[in-house]
């Protein structure tokens, strides 16, 4: 089976690098070179060398799992997220890719470091994630002009589209913690634990435990690969509207989260935290569909459009007590 490219940034120190001069050496060409071939071909592509300490990694997921307990429950209830809201918990049950497929076997929660759903959060698991949120802020920062080297049209390429980021009412860019809780009971044909989507906004980044279960679609499109975990490393992809942006040079890549076959890996839960960088709400993306006509989206309307077709209002708040 095929497997995802691993693009090593140590050398290019991205955390703590000079933007005015790094973008001009020699190694960092070479390695914008292999981002835009493994971004053009697959839509992923894992990163090590990223700069984010492992014990900020280990901390933000101990504060993670911490948070899925049944203590935090109305914590859980108060933010359980409903169509227009784009902060807070959701479900299988609130969030469905698939709706014609069994409910997802999922937690998740999405949050900005200004918002209530952050705020609210118990707070001996704040620090431990505001450390690992902020890391990826930074690393955001040097991939937005990272990408425009890849792509030969300058640093400053994506940046006018990204000044509002940390403002909810202006800008969706947000961070995600996951609990895929163990599964003990029956499973129904076409279950998953996050079923097939792409994701909305510019790129993704994620970081996730040793588990497995994460697969993307191959470029032929007749299989899935497994994204086989790598000790701290971030797997990143392609959104749906970088695609555009890039004028399809960039592929928004199908992946999914599957349930293991083997029982002793289906009775262990898993994790993942995710990091969403995002346009600005105000700003209008002019790219080529796949025919090669030129479309103008706005990226209020698109995502609003993407949330409210995959978050569903439920009657009734379905959270154990």
């Amino acid at each position: 089976m095929d497997q995802l490219p691993i693009i090593d940034l140590s050398l290019l120190n991205p955390l703590n690098c000079d933007f005015d001069t790094i973008f001009d050496k020699e190694e960092t060409l070479s390695v914008a070179k292999s981002l835009y071939n493994a971004l053009s071909h697959y839509g992923f592509l894992y990163i090590t060398g990223h700069g984010i300490p492992d014990n900020v990694i280990s901390d933000a997921f101990g504060a993670s799992k911490e948070f899925f307990k049944p203590v935090n429950r109305a914590i859980h209830k108060t933010h359980y997220r409903r169509k227009g809201k784009l902060l807070g918990y959701v479900d299988g049950l609130n969030e469905r890719d698939l709706p014609e497929n069994p409910i997802d076997l999922k937690q998740g929660y999405d949050f900005t470091l200004k918002s209530p759903e952050f705020d609210e959060m118990p707070g001996e698991q704040k620090p431990a994630i505001k450390e690992l949120y902020k890391h990826f802020e930074t690393l955001s920062q040097f991939i937005l002009r990272f990408l425009g080297v890849s792509l030969d049209v300058g640093t400053d390429y994506f940046l006018p589209g990204h000044t509002q980021v940390g403002d909810i009412t202006k800008n969706s860019s947000t961070m995600r913690i996951l609990y895929y809780q163990a599964v003990n009971g029956e499973i129904l044909e076409k279950q998953s634990r996050m079923s097939d989507h792409t994701d909305f906004g510019t790129f993704t980044m994620l970081m996730q435990d040793q588990v497995g279960g994460l697969q993307v679609l191959s470029p032929t499109g007749h299989e899935f690969i497994n994204a086989v975990p790598i000790k701290n490393s971030i797997i990143f992809n392609v959104g749906d509207l970088l695609q555009t942006w890039s004028q399809g040079k960039l592929k928004s890549t199908l992946h999914r989260v599957i349930l293991p076959k083997e029982m002793v890996r289906l009775q262990m839960s898993r994790q993942s935290i995710v990091y969403f960088t995002n346009p600005d709400n105000s700003f209008m993306i002019t790219g080529t569909d796949e025919n090669g006509n030129v479309e103008k989206k706005s990226v209020l309307e698109h995502m609003e459009e993407r949330n409210n077709t995959t978050i569903i209002d439920v009657a009734e708040k379905p959270i154990p007590a």
